[in-house]
C-alpha cells in the first residue's frame, strides 16, 4: 500500500448507491451529476465525492449505477447538512430517475485518505447472514487489516458497520482505492484477497450485496 496520508477523522461517511430507472435519459443523469457538484461546493459538507460505475467491477450481488459519498467531521455538521433544502432539491430529483426501492445506503466512521482526482474506487456493501456473531466480524476485521500490508497495489482500504443513522441500511462496508485498473486486477488476484472474499461470502448474503466501481471525480 502507498504511504498517502490518512483523512484526519474519523469522520461520518455517507454513502448512497443508485439504480437508473427507465426515466433515466442521458441529459437527466447529467442534471443530477450536476446536482451533486452543486451540493459538494455550495452545500453544507466537509467533502464529497461522486461517481457512476464504470461497468468494469467484478463481484457478488447488484452492480449499482451512481454513487454518492459526503463527508461530516461531527454529528453538528451532518444535522446541518440534513435540513439544508438544496440538498433535499437535488435528493429528490435524483429520485425521480432511480429505483428508489433498490437504493443502498451506509453511514460508518471512515479514518483513510481524502478523495485523490482521476483514482479508482471500490464499494461493496454487505448484508450479515443470519447467525454470524461478534467473533466473526472480529476475524473478519482481522483478515481485511491484514491486506492493507500483503496487498501492495492498495491505495487504501477501510471498512466497517453502519452507525444506525438511518433505516433499512446495509450492515458492512468495504472501501477499496486504487492507481488505475492494472493496479485493482493486481489486488483482484492476489491470494490474501482471495481469502478474505472466501470469508466475506460465507459471512454475509450475497443476494443483497451492493458494489459500484467509479472514477474519483475531487481531490
Amino acid at each position: 500500500m502507498s504511504d498517502e496520508p490518512r483523512a484526519r477523522g474519523p469522520v461520518i461517511r455517507r454513502i448512497v448507491l443508485w439504480l437508473w430507472n427507465e426515466d433515466a435519459s442521458p441529459e437527466r443523469r447529467i442534471r443530477a451529476k450536476e446536482g451533486l457538484a452543486y451540493i459538494r461546493y455550495g452545500g453544507h459538507v466537509d467533502a464529497l465525492d461522486f461517481g457512476e460505475d464504470l461497468g468494469t467491477g467484478v463481484g457478488p450481488g447488484r452492480a449499482f449505477d451512481l454513487a454518492l459519498l459526503r463527508d461530516h467531521v461531527d454529528r453538528d455538521s451532518w444535522d446541518v447538512y440534513v435540513n439544508d433544502p438544496h440538498h433535499v432539491r437535488v435528493g429528490n430529483y435524483i429520485d425521480t430517475i432511480t429505483r428508489t426501492e433498490l437504493t443502498a445506503r451506509i453511514d460508518y466512521l471512515y479514518a483513510g485518505p481524502p478523495s485523490t482526482r482521476g483514482t479508482l474506487r471500490h464499494i461493496a456493501m454487505y448484508r450479515w447472514r443470519d447467525g454470524v456473531g461478534e467473533a466473526d466480524k472480529a476475524m473478519l476485521r482481522s483478515e481485511l487489516d491484514g491486506l492493507r500490508v500483503a496487498c501492495a497495489g492498495l491505495r487504501a482500504l477501510e471498512f466497517g458497520p453502519d452507525l444506525g443513522l438511518g433505516t433499512d441500511h446495509f450492515d458492512w462496508v468495504v472501501e477499496s482505492h486504487f492507481d488505475d485498473v492494472n493496479a485493482r486486477q493486481s489486488y483482484l488476484d492476489h491470494p490474501a484477497q482471495r481469502r478474505v472474499a472466501l470469508l466475506l461470502g460465507s459471512l454475509t448474503d450475497e443476494s443483497r450485496t451492493g458494489r459500484l466501481l467509479h472514477r474519483m471525480l475531487t481531490g
